[in-house]
């Protein structure tokens, strides 16, 4: 999916562009958007030209954790992806976007066992920040993901 596509279906979901004020920036959507594009095509420049022209406000901070990411953005395999998870004690993936599309980025949380059937509500439908579980990252043939290795999140 091109960045206008997924922009176009986020607005058509959430209405955005009608109404940005009911989205914090860490929930915008077109940020989302942008920032997920950016970190997978390593185009910098253009998540630096969204957050000038935007949230200029935000840009050093933002860029630095962009930054983070961007250095740490692996495409990993299955095994490799396991493995991890079970070296970092990891049972829950965060998603930026729809845990169902393929240009996901995730990030590896630990949670407590009791946390995760609240943190899960929803999940299939939402269409960003997405809590996924594990074992449904990796079906309909997926062999890759998007993996932040950043550091590992607890909620």
């Amino acid at each position: 999916m091109t960045l206008d596509e997924r922009l176009e279906k986020f607005n058509e979901h959430f209405h955005y562009k009608e109404q940005p004020e009911l989205f914090e920036f860490d929930m915008s959507p077109e940020k989302i958007a942008y920032r997920n594009e950016a970190l997978r095509t390593a185009d910098r420049d253009l998540y630096l030209k969204y957050l000038t022209n935007r949230y200029s406000e935000k840009l050093q901070k933002e860029m630095q954790s962009f930054d983070l990411s961007a250095k740490n953005l692996v495409k990993i395999d299955k095994a490799s992806a396991i493995e991890l998870f079970k070296r970092y004690e990891v049972n829950l993936l965060k998603s930026d976007i729809s845990f169902l599309e393929e240009d996901a980025i995730y990030n590896m949380y630990k949670v407590s066992p009791e946390s995760i059937e609240f943190l899960l509500e929803g999940y299939r439908e939402d269409l960003i920040d997405v809590f996924a579980p594990i074992d449904e990252v990796f079906q309909n043939g997926r062999s890759e993901i998007y993996l932040d290795k950043s550091g590992v999140y607890s909620n």
